[in-house]
């Protein structure tokens, strides 16, 4: 699209192999409801200079090394699936969403150093599937989902998650060794819950 021009998700399911956006597309846009779903069936590619303010959920298929890049733009969409047994997702600059739901559902997923901001991460499933955090700082606004652990292969490696918790909010793990918790309760209370170990918690709140 054109520089400063809106692109409208107004169908109830779009789907596409992967999307780029150029670095010289200066203020575009893309919106849509919260009732209408992209699947993309590669990588994603966002420019520096562009919103993602379409709150419909974000589908992720296809088999192969696919890549996020992202970029930082603050992400709009709330629940994004990551679902095919035959793929790796691996971000390549920072992801950020406030509002956003992460599923890793199949396949592989990895931060590679780069920071995650999201405001669930899950994985609570029997499917196969990986997570690699690396050196990352991720940080979770509201829950972590991963009570089911069946054929979860997870790698804390050296990565801080920060978890923003507050109004009962939860940190759910089975059988997982995590790096370092970095854990900040403005109100209410909040519950580590599960079988999990971690190499250091500071606690502030």
């Amino acid at each position: 699209t054109e520089e400063g021009k809106t692109v409208t998700l107004d169908v109830p399911l779009a789907s596409c192999k992967s999307m780029t956006w150029q670095d010289t597309v200066d203020g575009a846009m893309v919106i849509g409801g919260v009732e209408n779903t992209l699947s993309i069936h590669g990588s994603l590619t966002l420019s520096e200079g562009m919103s993602w303010n379409s709150n419909g959920d974000l589908n992720f298929f296809g088999s192969g090394a696919k890549t996020l890049d992202l970029k930082g733009v603050n992400f709009a969409a709330y629940n994004v699936y990551l679902d095919d047994p035959d793929a790796i997702w691996t971000m390549v600059t920072d992801l950020s969403g406030n509002n956003t739901y992460l599923n890793v559902v199949r396949g592989g997923f990895e931060t590679d150093g780069n920071d995650l901001l999201v405001r669930r991460f899950i994985s609570s499933n029997s499917n196969q599937r990986s997570i690699s955090l690396g050196n990352s700082d991720v940080t979770i606004i509201q829950f972590w989902f991963m009570s089911t652990t069946t054929n979860l292969d997870f790698d804390a490696g050296t990565s801080t998650i920060h978890w923003n918790a507050s109004n009962t909010y939860s940190f759910q793990a089975s059988g997982l060794i995590f790096h370092d918790l970095d854990m900040s309760i403005d109100s209410g209370a909040a519950s580590l819950q599960g079988d999990m170990s971690f190499s250091h918690i500071n606690k502030e709140g």
